[in-house]
């Protein structure tokens, strides 16, 4: 049962048609909770992979939110430990998502989700979205100011407990430095 249970989920998923593979992937897992425990670890990876694969496919869609509530519902029923590599693909989307809500500029939007979200991936991933929304912030309220007002703004920006940062201290510089230049233009 679980060899015809597993052939089914796979068949569905290279349809991407997750829709029936995960729940007949996690019947195979459930079917076989009392085999032997190296059955159960098989059917627990096959399931592990076919979750990533259901959140890397909504990834590629650009559905950010519904992956990592995906994940998140994966973690509360089945245990993050058990899903292999899923603290890359979490910080992967995480990240992927905040670009997305930058790039349509909407960093408050992308601040909030992250904020949602931080406590979730890691420090280095959690370091560069953090610095992206800032200068996302910064572009945004900067952006058809006359350059007297950016500079300005960019001075004002750099007394922020980020601008600590000497990474971000010297992209303040040159943004200021950039209208000081164009404030010189005739």
């Amino acid at each position: 049962i679980s060899l015809i249970g597993g052939n089914i989920a796979t068949l569905n998923e290279k349809k991407r048609n997750y829709e029936l593979a995960i729940p007949m992937e996690a019947s195979v897992m459930v079917f076989l909770e009392k085999s032997s425990e190296e059955d159960q670890e098989y059917a627990r990876k096959e399931f592990d992979g076919f979750a990533k694969n259901y959140a890397n496919f909504l990834n590629k869609q650009k559905n950010f939110e519904l992956a990592l509530d995906w994940l998140d519902s994966v973690e509360n029923r089945w245990g993050k430990a058990a899903l292999s590599g899923y603290a890359d693909i979490y910080n992967d989307i995480t990240y992927n998502c905040v670009v997305n809500l930058t790039n349509q500029k909407k960093a408050e939007k992308a601040q909030e989700f992250f904020d949602a979200k931080k406590d979730k991936i890691d420090e280095k991933t959690r370091k560069q979205i953090s610095e992206m929304i800032f200068f996302s912030k910064i572009d945004e309220n900067t952006e058809g100011m006359e350059a007297e007002e950016a500079i300005a703004f960019i001075q004002e920006s750099k007394k922020s407990p980020e601008a600590k940062d000497g990474k971000i201290a010297k992209k303040l510089e040159s943004r200021e430095e950039y209208y000081w230049s164009k404030k010189a233009e005739p």
